[in-house]
């Protein structure tokens, strides 16, 4: 895969738990690619436990998406959109 043809979407944000004095350090990489074909698998399900296909409304609607994965995602949809994919 040419990575230099997938528009990408990074930030780097500290953040504080509720009830933690320490700030953590959190990297928010969001790719932005269309799907050609095949079956998507987790590469080590150990990591990943699921996949799914969620529209970008549903992640930045839902209760738990943190504020930095719903920029991210909010900036990946629109350059989705500037680029005309459907």
């Amino acid at each position: 895969m040419d990575t230099d043809l997938i528009p990408r979407v990074a930030g780097a944000y500290g953040i504080r738990p509720p009830g933690h004095r320490v700030a953590q350090s959190v990297v928010d990489i969001v790719f932005l690619a269309r799907y050609l074909s095949g079956t998507p698998a987790p590469g080590d399900p150990a990591e990943i436990a699921s996949l799914a296909w969620i529209t970008a409304g549903k992640i930045m609607a839902h209760p738990r998406c943190a504020s930095w994965t719903r920029d991210s995602i909010r900036i990946a949809e629109q350059r989705r959109q500037f680029l005309d994919w459907d």
